[in-house]
C-alpha cells in the first residue's frame, strides 16, 4: 500500500474478504486502523457496500462498534479506504482479533435500539 494521505503507514494488521487493514499513523502521532477496499474482479457493488458502510459508521457512535473518523477515495487507485479507532491491548500494542471479542463481550448489551430519521 502506498499510503493515504496523510497517514503514514506502520504495518499491515489483517486481510478479510474484502478490505486490508493497517495500522498507521497521523501527523500529529495518533495511531488508527486504516481500512483499504481490496478491488477483485466484478467488485462494482462491494466497492459500493464499502463506501456505504463507512458514511454510515462516521454517524454512529456506541461503546460496541469502533469508531470511524473519516474516508475518502484514494486518487491513485480510486478504492475507498476510512479511518477508524485502533483498539489496543494494555501493553499499546494492537489488539488481536480474539482480544478484541472478548473485550467486547464484556460490556453490557446493547442498547435500545431507535429509529434514524
Amino acid at each position: 500500500m502506498g499510503g493515504i494521505l496523510p497517514y503514514r503507514t506502520i504495518r499491515k494488521l489483517a486481510a478479510g474478504g474484502m478490505a486490508d487493514v493497517f495500522e498507521v499513523e497521523s501527523p500529529d502521532g495518533c495511531r488508527f486502523a486504516l481500512k483499504v477496499f481490496r478491488r477483485e474482479k466484478d467488485s462494482f457493488f462491494l466497492h459500493d457496500r464499502f463506501i456505504a458502510e463507512a458514511k454510515i459508521l462516521t454517524t454512529i457512535y456506541h461503546p460496541r462498534i469502533v469508531r470511524v473518523h473519516e474516508y475518502g477515495i484514494d486518487e491513485t487507485t480510486g478504492e475507498p479506504w476510512f479511518v477508524m479507532d485502533l483498539m489496543t491491548d494494555a501493553d499499546g500494542t494492537p489488539s488481536t482479533l480474539e482480544n478484541a471479542r472478548r473485550h467486547f463481550a464484556k460490556m453490557p448489551d446493547g442498547l435500545p435500539v431507535h429509529r434514524l430519521g
